[in-house]
């Protein structure tokens, strides 16, 4: 059962790489300024800070967007120029250009992923070359 979900993960995280990397080979760039910090606060009683931005697109037309990625302590303020990648059929669609924005979900699945698979693979082999010593004793 790790094994498989092990390799599940690490499928979604080469999901997840090809999605950023096909999203910033195809986005446009745009400065952009953070003009709020919407706090999301979990079950457990912490939060997490998401940031708006407000860019100019190439089409003339000024968009206000909501990062899918947030953190706690905020990594921007409010006023903080920063540069955006969005989608040009869909500007509303951005990214961020931090680290964790672009290879979070993909760093994170893979990681787990990797760990999962080795778990698995381990108590696989294991097993077997555990059978396999039992069986070359001589009774």
């Amino acid at each position: 059962i790790f094994g498989g979900v092990g390799i599940a993960l690490l499928v979604g995280a080469a999901f997840a790489y090809n999605y950023s990397k096909k999203f910033i080979a195809t986005a446009q760039k745009a400065q952009a300024v953070v003009t709020d910090l919407r706090y999301n606060r979990s079950s457990k009683g912490g939060g997490t800070y998401y940031p708006t931005v407000q860019f100019t697109a190439e089409d003339g037309k000024t968009y206000i967007a909501y990062s899918n990625s947030g953190s706690n302590p905020s990594a921007y303020q409010v006023g903080e120029s920063v540069e955006v990648y969005y989608n040009p059929e869909n500007p509303m669609d951005i990214l961020l250009p931090d680290f964790f924005s672009l290879w979070g979900v993909s760093l994170i699945l893979g990681g787990i992923g990797l760990v999962f698979t080795l778990i698995g693979g381990g108590v696989a082999f294991g097993k077997q070359g555990s059978l396999f010593r039992r069986s070359q004793k001589v009774w």
